[in-house]
């Protein structure tokens, strides 16, 4: 039998044949099972860091992890308003683990993103025509607006929606301390108008490149129709973007891209850009594929935290299997980089 700690994942002969299980925000504090729209069952254990959906029947990975999440947010909504414990499934696409049936064969799925820091350095000496070095100008002040605590909160926050909220809270009060609105004037119209002066001066190309000939209308229709309103507003019958909702997910972090950028570009006001240097996709891939070439993933039963100090011969992995791994670059986009690994494990009872 394959667990996560005392919650049960998959037996190899017998249901459930599909399910996922998610980080939570933080360990269960009670042990509750309930039964979602769907059917599946929904576990949660004292202590245990996880939330399982055991689906129950046959899904491809694709549509098991879906089902799973939208069941998982359903049992965490009851679980809030029964005052059992306010939880929140963490990373979900960056951590994850899904079982599925392959014909006689189940498959689990152990998915994990980490970031990889990979940092680059310049320094550049100027000189006059004497060949005297110069001492470099001073980094421009920067000048404090409120729209920063909003930029902060949205860059540290994991839930999209969350982010995409107060990233444009930023834009808001960045935009309307530039281009105040004026009386009577609709929110719509002022928005247009704020955008079009700002695209007349700074130009909003210069934070992303549009999909349509009218930037402005780009903006107003992908970020403030389709999402900011949708996400806002919450009024039975009217359309809405529902928070953690996989069907929303992709519209709302385009719009999120686009905003951040935009939000930068009128922070140049008061924090004007002093460079930088960044590792380009290439490059990140050309470093990747040397790390992940002779990079090993190994199992253990050691429960906490791998430190960089411990080996291999350490007691901590006195047990521990190695499993044959390679680099998959295939499976990635740029700046996301795949190490697969397979094994076999007896799942029976």
């Amino acid at each position: 039998m394959a667990t996560l700690g005392s919650v049960r994942l998959a037996v190899n002969d017998g249901k459930p044949d599909s399910g996922c299980a998610f980080l939570l925000n933080e360990p269960a504090k009670a042990s509750r099972t309930l039964t979602a729209y769907s059917g599946a069952e929904v576990e949660i254990c004292a202590g245990n860091p996880y939330v399982v959906a055991r689906l129950g029947a046959d899904h491809s990975p694709e549509s098991a992890f879906g089902v799973a999440h939208e069941d998982c947010q359903m049992a965490l909504d009851l679980l809030a308003i029964d005052r059992t414990q306010d939880l929140s499934i963490r990373g979900a696409f960056d951590e994850h683990i899904l079982w599925w049936r392959d014909g006689t064969k189940l498959i689990l799925r152990v998915f994990a993103i980490a970031d990889l820091a990979i940092s680059t350095h310049l320094q550049l000496t100027q000189m006059d025509a004497a060949g005297n070095v110069l001492a470099p100008p001073a980094p421009p002040p920067i000048q404090y607006h409120d729209s920063f605590r909003y930029f902060r909160l949205a860059q540290v926050s994991d839930d999209l929606a969350e982010s995409f909220r107060n990233m444009y809270l930023a834009f808001e009060l960045a935009l309307s301390s530039l281009y105040p609105r004026q009386r009577r004037e609709g929110e719509g119209a002022w928005l247009r108008r704020a955008l079009t002066n700002v695209n007349t001066t700074i130009g909003l190309s210069n934070a992303f490149t549009p999909s349509t000939p009218d930037i402005v209308t780009e903006i107003y229709d992908s970020i403030y129709v389709n999402v900011r309103c949708a996400l806002f507003h919450a009024k039975h019958g009217q359309s809405r973007a529902t928070p953690h909702s996989l069907q929303n997910r992709e519209k709302i972090a385009e719009a999120h891209d686009k905003l951040s950028q935009v939000v930068l570009l009128l922070a140049r006001n008061w924090a004007p850009s002093s460079g930088g240097g960044i590792v380009t996709a290439a490059g990140f891939a050309l470093q990747a594929a040397r790390i992940f070439g002779s990079a090993a993933v190994i199992v253990s039963e050691h429960g906490g935290t791998a430190r960089v100090e411990e080996v291999l011969e350490g007691p901590e992995y006195r047990d521990h299997v190695t499993l044959p791994s390679r680099h998959a670059p295939q499976l990635g986009n740029p700046g996301l980089e795949f190490l697969v690994a397979v094994g076999k494990a007896d799942l029976s009872p």
